[in-house]
């Protein structure tokens, strides 16, 4: 039975690097007993270099590593599980360090993402005014999403392709792809590029991100079997 319970967690390791791996940011995946588990390319460029991921908490300095390890007590006291923490300074540049609590199969975890998030305060000042309302028309897009049509649009933003989107939701591919469409039509866009800047300039993709790994998560056995 614990060999089979092993397989399952090493299975589902594997599906999340593949998630992970799409994502730009540096992200990295820690269980409640202090181990990291995984890492995705960006983090390993951009954070981790030549050092193994089991050492590189420890080649921070004191105060650095410290912040980095209360805010994770925070967040698994917190019932949300989710807790950012703006301009950590990391091998001489600034981060914005967002943690996620997640449980997969009894196993605590979190989720280490660095980031850089631009709000919509500097938004106005910043961006021409037809960026500015195309943020708008899709922050108000999302509010009436249903649950399912969020985790679509989080994915594809992630850069998951419509096929695999599919798996995970459990619909056609053509129902992602007409869902992604409507949405393209209410924000007056037609490239995945588009898309993708405003999703993570209005701060959307922190807001789903949770949400979205839990989805994938609930969904790995299902997955599995296929």
């Amino acid at each position: 039975m614990n060999d089979i319970i092993s397989q399952t967690h090493k299975t589902c390791y594997s599906f999340l690097q593949q998630f992970i791996n799409l994502s730009v940011d540096p992200i990295c995946l820690r269980e409640n007993s202090g181990e990291f588990l995984i890492c995705n390319h960006s983090f390993t460029e951009k954070l981790l270099g030549n050092l193994k991921l089991t050492e590189w908490l420890s080649t921070l300095d004191f105060e650095t590593s410290y912040k980095l390890s209360a805010l994770e007590l925070e967040a698994y006291a917190l019932e949300c599980g989710v807790i950012m923490e703006e301009n950590i300074n990391l091998r001489g540049k600034q981060w914005d360090f967002i943690i996620t609590k997640l449980t997969i199969d009894g196993i605590a975890m979190t989720i280490w993402q660095f980031s850089r998030i631009y709000r919509k305060v500097v938004a106005n000042n910043k961006f021409e005014p037809g960026l500015t309302a195309a943020i708008d028309r899709l922050q108000k897009l999302v509010e009436e999403l249903k649950e399912s049509h969020k985790s679509n649009l989080s994915l594809y933003c992630l850069g998951a392709s419509h096929s695999l989107i599919a798996r995970i939701l459990n619909i056609s591919t053509g129902t992602s792809k007409n869902r992604i469409k409507h949405i393209q039509d209410r924000l007056l866009i037609d490239s995945r590029e588009e898309l993708f800047i405003l999703f993570h300039v209005s701060g959307i993709s922190v807001l789903l991100y949770k949400r979205t790994l839990q989805c994938i998560t609930r969904n790995v056995n299902r997955l599995l079997k296929k």
